[in-house]
């Protein structure tokens, strides 16, 4: 509520006798609970206390990050004849992940301490990178000397 400079002399804010009209369903918080508090220099304190929506980080981070990790665990089980599949399939995944990873950090506040979501969006980073890493290695054993020939 905004008051004017002539309406703050002549007019009094009493909390009890405010209300709020807006719906408590925001688009990313729900309003779990608010109060109106009078303070001693006539104004009116109100706290509000907000509830994440936890399905909109689900539907856009947590299921295709989780569905990537799958498709990169499923690149073990490939056979030895489609290692340039896997090493790609492990690599886009990796790259698909980073921008995850990106968009993520760009919609959080900066803090100085590591959060949960960072922790699972590196894991999903390193997950496929370390695919690649021992996809390489068996196929260098598979080829004997690692000249390339048979």
């Amino acid at each position: 509520m905004t008051t004017k400079m002539l309406d703050a002399e002549t007019v009094t804010l009493i909390a009890r006798s405010m209300w709020m009209n807006e719906t408590k369903d925001m688009t990313l918080f729900v309003i779990q609970q608010w109060t109106l508090t009078s303070i001693e220099s006539g104004g009116v304190t109100m706290t509000i206390v907000l509830k994440r929506k936890i399905m909109n980080e689900m539907m856009t981070t947590f299921l295709p990050s989780v569905l990537l990790m799958l498709t990169t665990y499923a690149t073990t089980f490939f056979k030895p004849y489609f290692f340039e599949a896997a090493l790609s399939v492990n690599l886009t995944t990796m790259l698909v992940m980073t921008t995850i990873f990106m968009t993520v950090m760009q919609m959080l506040p900066a803090t100085a301490y590591v959060k949960m979501i960072d922790i699972f969006l590196i894991f999903g980073q390193l997950y496929p990178f370390t695919e690649v890493v021992l996809l390489t290695m068996m196929e260098y054993k598979r080829e004997g000397d690692g000249s390339g020939g048979t």
